[in-house]
């Protein structure tokens, strides 16, 4: 990748099957979700001017499997990308930034002091997980960040937090939407957690005070013992003197920075989805599920409404929205039956497939996906659309 490039899409160069080595440069400050997963990665330089990692960034790829063979936390300049350790579970101090830290094997999770940002869901679908201690310096907690935590009780909040997302204790509906609350998680702080005692009031969520910090995580399998008070503290004004966390930071020194070009997966730039607001859970695996494997979930086909030659050597695809879905798979090729396809994974309800070739008839196939605890479930493929390539 050419020096001067400042970020790596989402998905950038997602299934790109060949793909073994790569090497990044000095400019690079983000890689994106799933920008490296599924492809057969085993080398890859990261420069320490990334600061930004998505998740899943490098899933399904041999560097991944190696380094967790070498260690269960996986941290690349600071950042937890990927967590394999089980029970009770401290993170290592010197991480600045859980980016995922999502493993069903996890009973109970303490965070440093030096964490200062938990990123979009970086604990979610941890089943079995219980209690969490954030130490005091954090500052940041992203949105769903303990998503479908079904056995969640306690989470203890420090007075340094000042923000946290939406949906942070949120479940899924019976139509797999996040639209419902964890009710059993209490939330834990002190008397001066002013910020976290209004957003819990404000979302209803349930909050009380403990004279200190915790010194250690909870047994997780003891009984749990109703917390001191079960009111939030009303307040009206903020605390009238706060402790601000030392900050750490790993950005490199030099502070202009070029425009930022994503990077799909032919190698050109685009301007897609980018990855830091992206909510799509994308699992640790490519294998596709099916209803029996993950309950009583099916997604409905999807119908192309429309699949033009509108602009030279490409194809735009139009097909209906699916309730529920997280996304949609693309698949084209030459050959009716789809060998030596081309795929693509898209949240939107339409993509333009480029670099096509004049004179050649296409076949296309559009598929909604929905993350379900860790795995895709797939539904229908929608019947195939033919397009010949005019322009």
């Amino acid at each position: 990748i050419p020096d001067g490039v400042t970020s790596i899409g989402y998905a950038a160069f997602d299934e790109c099957e060949n793909l073994s080595e790569v090497t990044l440069p000095d400019s690079l400050i983000s890689i994106g979700e799933f920008a490296f997963s599924d492809t057969k990665l085993e080398t890859i330089n990261i420069p320490i001017s990334v600061t930004n990692i998505g998740r899943h960034a490098f899933n399904s790829t041999p560097w991944l499997d190696n380094k967790l063979k070498e260690n269960s936390f996986v941290i690349v300049n600071n950042m937890l990308i990927k967590c394999a350790a089980e029970g009770d579970v401290v993170i290592p101090d010197g991480v600045t930034k859980v980016v995922d830290c999502s493993n069903n094997g996890i009973t109970s999770v303490t965070v440093p002091t030096s964490v200062r940002v938990i990123d979009n869901q970086a604990f979610a679908s941890n089943q079995n997980m219980r209690y969490v201690i954030i130490s005091e310096g954090t500052t940041t907690i992203g949105d769903e960040a303990f998503l479908e935590c079904g056995n969640l009780v306690t989470v203890y909040m420090p007075s340094t937090v000042t923000s946290i997302g939406e949906r942070i204790f949120g479940m899924y509906d019976i139509n797999y939407n996040v639209t419902q609350t964890n009710d059993n998680v209490w939330v834990i702080g002190t008397d001066d957690h002013y910020y976290v005692a209004a957003y819990c009031r404000s979302n209803g969520i349930k909050y009380s005070v403990m004279n200190s910090e915790p010194t250690s995580v909870p047994d997780p399998t003891a009984t749990y013992a109703p917390p001191i008070s079960t009111t939030a503290p009303i307040t009206t004004t903020a605390p009238t003197t706060t402790t601000a966390p030392t900050t750490i930071t790993t950005e490199p020194t030099n502070t202009v920075a070029p425009a930022i070009i994503n990077i799909d997966s032919t190698g050109t730039n685009a301007a897609a989805n980018t990855a830091s607001n992206s909510s799509v859970q994308k699992p640790s695996t490519t294998a596709t599920a099916s209803a029996t494997d993950t309950g009583d979930i099916e997604l409905t086909q999807v119908v192309i409404k429309s699949a033009k030659n509108n602009a030279k050597k490409s194809v735009l695809v139009k097909w209906s929205a699916i309730s529920g879905a997280d996304g949609y798979q693309v698949q084209y090729s030459l050959k009716k039956n789809f060998k030596g396809k081309k795929s693509k994974k898209v949240k939107a309800t339409k993509v333009k497939l480029k670099k096509l070739k004049k004179k050649k008839k296409y076949f296309i196939r559009v598929r909604a996906f929905k993350i379900v605890n860790g795995e895709f479930v797939y539904g229908k493929w929608s019947k195939v659309k033919k397009v010949r390539i005019k322009k």
